[in-house]
């Protein structure tokens, strides 16, 4: 099971803790369904911590259709800059206004995640 957030708010919470401790993700996204980050400790286990970005939103359309039939979806590079993510919600941006604002690049990593690191 993977560890769930109810509100964006609690996973921010959770990674300030965190960095407090000098425990950072490995990777952090916003996949359109979901905002998570990846930790990994030493020996390579790696857990997701996330909250969905549909649950508490009166959109029309739900995650499932979005990783389905999203083009943006399927192109999307992994990774964002979680400080800035961090100042746009800290100046009262809405967690779906967050959402829409990654998803337009502004968030974009200056160092895009390449997925085959894991290998």
């Amino acid at each position: 099971m993977l560890p769930s957030y109810r509100t964006l708010d609690e996973l921010l919470g959770t990674y300030a803790r965190l960095k407090a401790l000098g425990i950072a993700p490995v990777l952090a996204v916003n996949e359109g369904a979901q905002t998570a980050f990846y930790y990994e400790d030493p020996d390579r286990n790696s857990i997701e911590l996330n909250v969905s970005n549909f649950n508490a939103f009166e959109e029309n359309w739900t995650s499932i259709k979005h990783t389905q039939t999203s083009p943006d979806f399927a192109n999307r590079p992994l990774g964002v800059d979680i400080d800035q993510f961090i100042a746009a919600r800290e100046a009262d941006a809405s967690p779906w206004e967050i959402h829409k604002r990654v998803w337009t690049n502004e968030f974009a990593s200056a160092n895009p995640y390449n997925p085959l690191s894991l290998l």
